[in-house]
């Protein structure tokens, strides 16, 4: 399977905040990545199979500008 990465400003804390959320409603969300439901309520966390991931650099330490 193919790999790429998304660069965001910061990890979303749940699904609520996420850029991958394709439909959105006042209570529901809709994850495009996985093509599923988010998890109910969607502003309490992100899925247990969420796709995002965070990268650490060659140090251990999470990978991007504010870190």
């Amino acid at each position: 399977m193919p790999k790429a990465i998304l660069e965001l400003p910061e990890m979303p804390e749940s699904c609520w905040q996420c850029p991958c959320i394709q439909d959105r409603t006042e209570t529901y969300r809709w994850c495009g990545a996985v093509g599923g439901d988010c998890p109910n309520p969607p502003y309490e966390k992100r899925r247990d199979d969420c796709p995002l991931k965070l990268v650490e650099d060659k140090e251990g330490k999470p990978h991007g500008k504010d870190y």
